[in-house]
């Protein structure tokens, strides 16, 4: 498959595992599962952008750091997005991830918009 179809259907899939998830705080034990899946695919997506030469080493280093984060943290993936080549990356987290996220940014002289 080329890149395109394989990211076509990742955002179906992604769309058709975060339909109708509960919004509460605290996620259910389907809802986290579904949350992780949809982190798998996003990194998957990273991934294959790095593959077809629009990755960034930076970019990289801060996916990989909210990873080891992880669901216990409220952080569940992240990918590049936009034109690629690093300077955008979408996070799917629980709202309770907000204060770490603003404070890994700080760290890092990097700005999150919300």
């Amino acid at each position: 498959m080329t890149f395109a179809v394989e990211a076509n259907f990742s955002a179906k899939l992604a769309s058709s595992l975060l339909r109708g998830l509960d919004s509460g705080e605290s996620p259910s034990s389907s809802t986290s599962s579904a949350l992780s899946q949809v982190g798998e695919l996003m990194l998957l997506q990273h991934l294959a952008y790095s593959k077809i030469g629009l990755g960034d080493a930076r970019t990289d280093e801060v996916v990989d750091l909210l990873r080891e984060y992880g669901p216990d943290q409220g952080i569940y993936g992240a990918r590049v997005s936009g034109g690629g080549s690093g300077g955008t990356i979408a996070i799917l987290c629980m709202k309770a991830a907000l204060p770490l996220l603003y404070q890994l940014a700080k760290a890092h002289n990097t700005e999150l918009i919300l």
